[in-house]
């Protein structure tokens, strides 16, 4: 292996430690190299980036599915303690005991009210004022600021930020769209 690659390979191990450790900083005497081998390097970045984004999502998938199968016993526990509830009101026996575990019933108290609380009326809440909760949030509506500031609008609590976006595609290989 020659030195050249083998360079790049060690950096590429380094920079998946430090990626797998959350933390990844390039400083700019690590770019100081000539055109080509800066080249070569930013392939290997992008072939890395597209590598880690694969695993990301193969990551995600899998997390997504690991949830999909927790919510399925989740409902499957909810179904077995509802078919119990049943047969021990059907029964009337409150208590069921197998070798090792008891099921024990009590008796709850819950109020069902007959209007959903996003339905209730002016008159709903001025008859009932003192049975209800009144609950209010505000959230920034960054478009409409964002149209504010640019045309014009000052406010001392808010500005646009500019940023710099990245994006990485492959260089196409083929003669399409040459002429």
């Amino acid at each position: 292996m020659d030195t050249e690659k083998k360079a790049t390979l060690d950096e590429q191990l380094r920079l998946r430690d430090q990626i797998d450790s959350g933390m990844i900083v390039i400083s700019k005497d690590e770019f100081d190299t000539t055109e080509e081998a800066l080249r070569s390097k930013l392939d290997d970045y992008a072939g890395l980036m597209y590598s880690w984004d694969a695993e990301s999502k193969a990551f995600k998938e899998r997390a997504d599915a690991f949830k999909k199968k927790s919510d399925t016993y989740k409902k499957s526990i909810e179904n077995l303690k509802d078919r119990y509830k049943y047969l021990a009101t059907y029964y009337q026996q409150y208590e069921l005991s197998g070798n090792i575990y008891r099921f024990l019933f009590s008796e709850t108290e819950s109020v069902e009210v007959d209007i959903e609380d996003k339905n209730l009326t002016i008159q709903d809440k001025t008859k009932f004022y003192d049975f209800i909760t009144e609950t209010t949030s505000y959230k920034w509506d960054k478009l409409a600021i964002k149209k504010a500031l640019k045309t014009g609008s000052e406010m001392d609590v808010a500005r646009i930020v500019k940023g710099l976006k990245l994006t990485v595609n492959p260089i196409p290989t083929g003669k399409k769209g040459k002429k």
